[in-house]
């Protein structure tokens, strides 16, 4: 009677201390469920917030490959006018040059005709002729070739006073373009400091999100685990 009596006994202590082990392996499984929907809410806020991220860090590459191109685009221009003050420069050069060579070959001219008739100036030259008629007509050479030359070099000054202005028109378009790549280079920091950020952003997004993927899997493991033992 009394084994029979210790048997029942171990029997019902057996019994609570397994449905109390039930229980705490219940709750611990129910924690850890709590814990799983959380970590599933987590993590498709950082995935979400990732693609959010990748999205906007794709917008700003565009947003950058376009600024690096006006950028080179506003240099090349700024090369053409540089390079366009050179050319004209350089005409102007060569005006002045042929703007010398005319005027030294016009006193040339003078000094030669003036040695042929034994003379040292315009006026002696003139009245070194033997008749009114020849005084005339060296008169008329004198005018004419006298007029050439001025008009020759009023086409040559006037051309060259042009090539000037335009010039200094291009150098002030050579000084704006300097500024706004200046201004360009500003935005293209700004956009690569942005873009170096959201790259930062990025990956930590990628970083938590594997980390929190490793927890799922951890807990829904774990979970298992429990639900077996419940079972068992």
């Amino acid at each position: 009677m009394i084994k029979k009596f210790s048997f029942l006994i171990g029997i019902l202590l057996f019994s609570l201390h397994f449905g109390q082990k039930k229980e705490q392996l219940q709750q611990q499984n129910a924690e850890l469920k709590k814990q799983i929907a959380k970590i599933n809410s987590d993590l498709a806020k950082t995935r979400n917030e990732s693609k959010l991220s990748i999205t906007y860090l794709t917008n700003v590459n565009q947003k950058l490959a376009l600024r690096e191109k006006v950028y080179n685009n506003t240099q090349k221009e700024k090369r053409f006018i540089e390079d366009e003050i050179y050319l004209r420069q350089l005409e102007i050069n060569r005006q002045n040059r042929e703007l010398a060579v005319l005027r030294k070959n016009y006193a040339q001219v003078l000094v030669n005709a003036y040695k042929n008739k034994g003379v040292q100036n315009k006026v002696t030259f003139i009245l070194s002729s033997k008749g009114f008629g020849e005084a005339l007509r060296r008169v008329q050479y004198l005018k004419q070739y006298s007029d050439y030359q001025d008009k020759k070099a009023a086409e040559i000054t006037n051309a060259a006073v042009e090539l000037k202005r335009s010039v200094e028109k291009k150098r002030k378009s050579a000084v704006e373009k300097e500024n706004l790549l200046v201004n360009q280079q500003k935005d293209l920091t700004t956009i690569n400091v942005e873009r170096a950020q959201k790259e930062q952003l990025v990956n930590e997004f990628k970083k938590n999100e594997t980390k929190l993927a490793g927890e799922l899997r951890q807990k829904q493991s774990q979970s298992k685990a429990l639900e077996g033992q419940i079972r068992s």
